[in-house]
């Protein structure tokens, strides 16, 4: 696999270009002390990212997209060498830890509860992750005013460009309010009142300015550029950026299995079921702009050296909450509205034994009208269920595009019960396919459902999975059910015997949430579609920056610009 190339060729690293290989004479060796841990990241990033269509690429990247990549590589590398690597299934009941495939050093749990807003009653749910991603709060920044006010400063300077601008090209300013703007510019406490633009006098020279030539020059003097204002950025502190985290959010589309499925508001905090050994946080830094492109967030995030999670550890369940039923209860038939509380149900035949429920015909005109199949219109109508409305209707159609059977006609009521019962036992999940799917922080059990919910497509798979966050145990027990329902009518076994057979969570090493920071990854440029990205490690006490091939002592390593942070546990 690529991974292991990668280390076997480390005594031969490549100088060129990874589109257009050399030959063997040409490679230049190594170091007897270095042949077997050096790898040139040219060549690295070469082998990692052959056969990917877009890491292959010469085009930017984004970092945390590439460790997801990474991860994904080194799990299916470890998977087909575990005999020879000596590795244990991540779903084995008693691992090892040094037994265990590296993406299980990275991988956390995170616990999400919530609760009705009308009947009060909580639920609580488990979601696995690679990565802790957090968002930064602009208006807990520290420095708010100072920011206010060189925004303010730079706007006023740029009306002053834009009236020399005129001036040059034959339109007269008002002379009245040229001199007003070069006054308010020149306000004191300005850093450049002395020197910089601010200090332009109206109506003659001094301080280095010149007298422009042409229409309107009697009431016009060309300022002095003599260097910008050094950019005050936003300062906001680490804390606020777990606060926003870990805060209490408003979900207003919620689907309460209390109320019979019916949809209302509930309320969401989020916190850790379980804290890795290595934990990589992510700083959102990008946000999309109003023409649909990303941008970068200018902005300071002041990362401390240690961090402690423990606070914000979930404890689960708390004696004397009213916990929401299970997802049977509030899908009783003849609840007006009943749906599983997982938002989108995963397909849009009924389970075996069950009668088909006839789509709404309102419902599906207006689907139509919106240009869709009649057929597909008819699925989501019955999927969603009566009442659900037309936007959960959508957002279901949407969703489904791609399954094969989208166009095709519902299924005759009349035969729908015999062909689910001579219906075959679902098919065994794809090993590998299911590997990939872990490698993404999705358990074992969660991959398998996944892909037997989309007939076996990895890409629709990864797809459903993203798409029933929002309650993936609930939808992965839905599966299953259905899964042992179509085997027990196929081979007369047990239902609890397909739930036996599910494979195990992955396995998560836990440990105290106390971490000290071990490195960070920064980005240069304005956006993700440029720039570049170097990486600080700190060894033995020291900042040690690693630019491409270039690798030195960084005396003063850039800590609140960072995008990616990599802390280690304190034992």
């Amino acid at each position: 696999m690529e991974v292991d190339a990668a280390t076997a060729d480390g005594d031969r690293n490549r100088q060129e270009a990874p589109d257009a290989p050399k030959q063997e004479e040409e490679l230049v060796p190594l170091p007897d002390d270095e042949r077997s841990h050096a790898v040139r990241p040219l060549s690295f990033k070469w082998l990692a990212g052959r056969g990917h269509a877009e890491f292959s690429s010469g085009r930017q990247q984004d970092a945390a997209e590439y460790f997801t990549h990474l991860m994904e590589l080194i799990s299916r590398t470890e998977h087909a060498q575990a005999a020879r690597l000596g590795i244990s299934p991540s779903s084995s009941s008693a691992p090892s830890p040094s037994s265990l495939p590296l993406p299980a050093y990275f991988r956390l749990s995170l616990e999400d509860r919530l609760q009705c807003g009308e009947s009060g009653a909580v639920s609580y749910r488990t979601t696995p992750s690679a990565l802790l991603m957090l968002q930064v709060p602009l208006e807990a920044a520290v420095n708010s005013e100072a920011v206010a006010s060189y925004r303010d400063r730079q706007a006023k300077r740029q009306r002053l460009r834009e009236q020399q601008a005129q001036a040059y090209i034959g339109a007269a300013p008002d002379a009245t309010t040229t001199t007003a703007a070069a006054a308010t510019a020149a306000t004191p406490g300005d850093t450049n009142t002395a020197t910089g633009p601010a200090a332009a006098a109206v109506g003659g020279g001094g301080g280095g300015s010149e007298q422009v030539s042409g229409p309107g020059s009697s009431s016009l003097v060309v300022l002095a550029d003599e260097g910008e204002e050094e950019a005050v950025l936003p300062r906001v502190p680490f804390d606020a950026c777990l606060q926003r985290f870990a805060g209490t959010e408003v979900v207003d589309d919620y689907r309460s299995a209390a109320l019979g499925g019916r949809r209302t508001h509930a309320t969401k905090r989020t916190r850790f079921a379980s804290f890795p050994p290595y934990l990589l946080v992510q700083i959102n830094r990008y946000f999309q702009d109003t023409d649909w492109t990303l941008k970068k967030l200018e902005v300071l995030v002041e990362v401390p050296d240690r961090l402690d999670l423990e606070p914000l550890r979930g404890a689960g369940p708390q004696p004397g909450e009213q916990l929401q039923p299970a997802e049977e209860d509030a899908a009783t038939p003849g609840a007006a509205g009943a749906a599983p509380a997982s938002g989108q149900p995963a397909a849009a035949t009924p389970a075996a034994g069950q009668p088909q429920q006839q789509p709404d015909a309102a419902l599906v005109a207006s689907l139509v009208e919106m240009g869709f199949e009649a057929n597909a219109c008819a699925r989501a109508a019955v999927a969603v269920g009566a009442g659900a409305g037309l936007e959960a209707a959508m957002e279901w159609l949407l969703g489904h595009l791609e399954d094969p059977d989208i166009n095709e006609p519902l299924p005759d009521p009349s035969t729908a019960a015999n062909a689910a019962s001579s219906a075959p036992a679902p098919a065994a999940a794809d090993p590998e396919k299911v590997t990939q799917l872990t490698s993404m922080g999705f358990s074992d059990t969660h991959a398998a459902a996944a892909l037997q919910a989309c007939s076996g497509s990895l890409e629709r798979a990864a797809d459903w999975l993203f798409n029933h966050m929002d309650d993936l145990e609930g939808a992965v027990a839905k599966v299953l059910s259905e899964a042992a329902a179509a085997s027990a009518s196929a081979s007369a076994a047990p239902p609890a015997a397909a739930a036996a057979s599910a494979a195990a969570p992955a396995a998560l090493l836990d440990g105290p949430g106390r971490y000290e920071l071990a490195g960070f990854i920064s980005h240069m440029g304005s956006n993700l579609g440029c720039g570049h990205y170097v990486a600080h490690v700190k060894k033995e006490g020291r900042w040690i920056i690693f630019n491409d091939e270039k690798v030195a002592v960084s005396e003063h390593p850039p800590r609140d610009l960072g995008y990616l942070y990599l802390f280690k546990r304190v034992e």
